[in-house]
């Protein structure tokens, strides 16, 4: 879908991209989960400081039960880093047997 910018000013123009960026989203699969689902699940490890940044999160089952109450599920999260920092992720338990560790190299280009 192309959008016509004839006529908007700068805060039309960025809201008009994130009207389309959130819509393309919603209905675009990758790995069999929405774009804007993977976002959501890639976003509760992604590094505070930047998308990019290497992830190294460990995450305690009662915080996975709590994301997977919001449908938000650890293929999620291994598939949104993936999409989103184009890298493999690691996961694997982590310094307890109640806690999963998370590592993603960050993105690279």
């Amino acid at each position: 879908m192309k959008i016509d910018y004839t006529g908007m000013n700068m805060d039309q123009i960025k809201r008009a991209e994130a009207a389309h960026t959130a819509l393309f989203e919603a209905t675009t699969k990758v790995d069999g989960f929405f774009i804007a689902d993977l976002r959501v699940a890639f976003d509760k490890v992604a590094h505070p400081d930047g998308w990019k940044l290497p992830i190294h999160v460990d995450v305690s089952d009662r915080a996975l039960g709590a994301w997977e109450a919001e449908g938000i599920t650890v293929e999620m999260i291994d598939a949104g880093i993936t999409y989103f920092q184009g890298c493999v992720a690691t996961i694997k338990h982590g310094p307890a047997s109640n806690y999963i560790r998370i590592v993603s190299p960050g993105y690279v280009c």
